[in-house]
């Protein structure tokens, strides 16, 4: 197996071709070689895992995102509700307050006419005489 990874690892199966005579040489970069394909492994393994992890982490994250989304949609539709509610409120009162305007209005030119007539019975009218008969009206105006 050791043979078999060199031959991945080119420059360094280069190396160890040129020195093929030299057994204890071949040994030891044999060893190095599968040294370096256990590091390899080891770091393809760890990658793996840290892989793995930031894909439950990022599982685990789009989770609670999705939670927070429902509950700002809820809140979103109960706020759309209230404010629907309060528009329809808001129509209603303005059309009361259009209705009592009018009304106040209203109140109003009567209280004004009601005050004129009972101005009316204080009027003192110089050269006309308080108590008047009916015979005497007729007279004064023919």
């Amino acid at each position: 197996m050791a043979k078999r990874g060199a031959e991945q690892i080119s420059p360094l199966y280069k190396m160890a071709k040129k020195h093929e005579g030299d057994t204890e040489e071949e040994s030891l970069l044999d060893q190095i070689t599968s040294v370096i394909f256990t590091v390899r492994d080891d770091l393809l393994k760890g990658q793996s895992l840290a892989v793995s992890s930031l894909r439950e982490e990022i599982s685990g994250l789009r989770t609670d995102v999705t939670g927070e989304m429902k509950e700002l949609k809820s809140g979103l539709t109960e706020v759309s509700e209230v404010a629907e509610k309060n528009s329809r409120r808001l129509d209603d009162l303005e059309q009361r307050i259009i209705y009592l305007e009018e009304e106040n209005k209203q109140l109003q030119f009567k209280q004004v006419d009601s005050e004129n007539r009972d101005k009316r019975s204080n009027l003192v009218l110089i050269g006309i005489s308080e108590v008047v008969s009916d015979n005497s009206l007729e007279e004064e105006f023919h």
